[in-house]
């Protein structure tokens, strides 16, 4: 286990022989020691968490990016197919709807001439 602080070893009532006093020293001074490697440790330990953490956020938005660019390059496909699709129906209709007046035309003209040819029968 980790020594305490220094300071709580520091309030610990000891005894004032030069022995004990050294002693107490050399612990204290390991104490500060232990606990300031502890707390680089900590320090250490955050920082490589903390670039870690930088590298796969790095590598998410990456992956988030390329399929953000693929889904805009399926937009504009799906674009294009949809305007290519419009075209050709507006252009279907235009040949559908010439190709139904020529021939309602042809059958207004075959009943004109039946009608014609009927009228000059009867004279």
């Amino acid at each position: 286990p980790a020594l305490p602080p220094p300071l709580l070893l520091a309030s610990t009532p000891i005894s004032h022989t030069p022995q004990a006093q050294d002693r107490t020293e050399h612990a204290l001074a390991l104490s500060q020691a232990v606990h300031e490697t502890e707390q680089r440790m900590e320090s250490d330990a955050r920082s490589s968490t903390a670039k870690a953490n930088e590298r796969a956020s790095a590598r998410l938005q990456e992956h988030v990016d390329r399929h953000v660019a693929s889904i805009r390059e399926m937009e504009e496909r799906y674009r294009t197919v949809e305007a290519d699709l419009r075209r050709t129906l507006t252009e279907e209709r235009a040949m559908a709807e010439d190709r139904w007046k020529a021939e309602r035309a042809e059958a207004d003209e075959a009943r004109q001439a039946s009608k014609s040819h009927a009228a000059a029968a009867k004279a």
